[in-house]
């Protein structure tokens, strides 16, 4: 069986999607690594994973950003958002690592929203299933294959509005 990193190298790969595999030590955060990757935080882009309505997504959005529930309910017209437990994760993706979950909608069949208002061509990175792997790519390539929505959901975390 393939590792999450083969999955996702071989998805872009098979994509013809030009990227850089990083390999780094063990990072349980997104701020981690973008420390690690040599990568400024505006440009990780990291996946809270999330319940609407009963139907489990993905959401991506700038590492030092957090996910702002009622904007996604407002935009989605939504009843109930809310959290996905680490519990409901493990469940879903038995085999990534908790915190690692892939940015790509087409490796799990679930939609798949985007905050991010960068330029298509501006470099981003993100994981690639484990705590010590990700791949750096175009924002414009990432949501492509992503097959992500736009959405206006992230907002500053609340260390950066005080700054």
């Amino acid at each position: 069986m393939n590792t999450w990193p083969d999955r996702v190298l071989e998805l872009l790969r098979d994509a013809a999607v030009p990227f850089e595999h990083l390999h780094h030590r063990t990072d349980y955060t997104a701020q981690e690594a973008a420390h690690d990757t040599h990568t400024h935080g505006r440009y990780v882009v990291k996946t809270v994973v999330l319940w609407v309505d009963g139907t489990l997504v993905l959401t991506l959005l700038p590492a030092p950003r957090v996910v702002n529930l009622h904007a996604v309910q407002e935009a989605l017209g939504a009843t109930v958002v809310r959290l996905a437990t680490e519990a409901e994760i493990a469940a879903r993706f038995p085999d990534c690592a908790l915190g690692a979950i892939p940015p790509l909608g087409p490796l799990f069949d679930v939609p798949i929203y985007t905050s991010m208002d960068l330029a298509d061509d501006e470099l981003v990175t993100c994981t690639a299933g484990t705590l010590r792997d990700s791949v750096r790519l175009s924002y414009g390539d990432l949501r492509w294959l992503a097959g992500a929505v736009p959405l206006a959901f992230a907002e500053p975390a609340p260390q950066e509005r005080t700054r």
